[in-house]
């Protein structure tokens, strides 16, 4: 998939409905939240296709790159900063890990 589509499915609220109904629910209530805010400035793209947003989820801070690679592909990496404890990454990581992968899925059903 290209950066602007990926950008699209998390971005627009009817196609993130596609691939994110069955998430956890506090990760899918604040990256809903986060895109909808009003301090919301966009998703940001440098003249080489990297895309970048952030967001707030509680006290804690959650940032997308998207890194386009050849082939009409893009590696999407979450970062979260300011986790209280181990605990709160592992968890993260867990919850981030399915929300990619079912990300991915909807763009290898099109291929």
């Amino acid at each position: 998939a290209k950066t602007v589509d990926v950008i699209k499915a998390i971005t627009d609220t009817r196609l993130r409905k596609r691939w994110t109904k069955d998430l956890d629910s506090q990760l899918l209530t604040a990256l809903t939240k986060g895109l909808e805010s009003p301090s919301f400035k966009g998703v940001v793209v440098r003249p080489d296709g990297q895309g970048r947003f952030r967001y707030k989820w509680g006290d804690t801070t959650v940032q997308f790159y998207l890194l386009p690679k050849p082939g009409d592909k893009v590696s999407v990496v979450v970062t979260n900063s300011k986790l209280a404890d181990g605990g709160m990454v592992e968890t993260r990581r867990a919850l981030w890990r399915t929300a990619m992968n079912t990300l991915a899925q909807q763009f290898a059903r099109k291929s």
